[in-house]
């Protein structure tokens, strides 16, 4: 009796179905096999068996769908700064987390908020918008397992129209009146000082 190897052991080819294209990534001997993928949204991988020695009657193959979510992105609503008047107020816009085309941010979680003031370098609990400064607000966002921290900077300032007024109210104008009196054949002459 003799023993004849037909083709040696069964593997697994893995193929990354790109558009049609085919490309082989991995070759495992087992039912099982680690792939590495980089983004999210739709893979399409084709496993076909074949003799490790004779692959010539290798299998069509079983086409495999795998999706993940997309990456998430995270972003600031009205933009990374804001400027707001004095004697404005100042209403947080918030964030906003998508996944691919996707608006998340209801299941997102805002994990902490933290104003910071940053002239005096402290942290405080609301945004004085009554004099000009500047402050930083760092949010920590987390969706589905990610963490992201967002910077955004709220720089309260003077309009022109609050300039001009203070300047007006710092600028003395002096108006003089000079009144010319005469006693016993003497001038005198008494100032009056006015300002408004």
């Amino acid at each position: 009796m003799m023993l004849i190897t037909v083709g040696g052991d069964i593997v697994y080819k893995i193929y990354e179905n790109t558009s049609g294209q085919l490309k082989l990534i991995n070759t495992v001997s087992t039912n099982s096999a680690k792939i590495d993928i980089a983004t999210g949204g739709k893979h399409k991988y084709v496993i076909k068996t074949a003799y490790q020695n004779y692959e010539g009657n290798m299998s069509s193959g079983n086409e495999v769908t795998v999706e993940l979510p997309e990456d998430a992105t995270f972003t600031l609503n009205g933009g990374n700064s804001i400027t707001v008047e004095v004697g404005s107020s100042f209403t947080d816009p918030g964030y906003k987390v998508m996944s691919g085309s996707t608006d998340v941010t209801s299941k997102a979680k805002l994990k902490s908020k933290v104003i910071t003031d940053s002239i005096a370098g402290k942290e405080v609990s609301t945004i004085d918008t009554s004099s000009v400064k500047t402050y930083t607000i760092n949010y920590t966002i987390e969706y589905d397992g990610n963490v992201k921290v967002l910077t955004r900077s709220v720089i309260v300032t003077a309009t022109k129209k609050y300039n001009k007024k203070s300047s007006k109210c710092l600028t003395l104008f002096f108006y003089f009146l000079f009144i010319h009196i005469s006693l016993n054949g003497h001038v005198s002459q008494i100032g009056f000082l006015a300002l408004q």
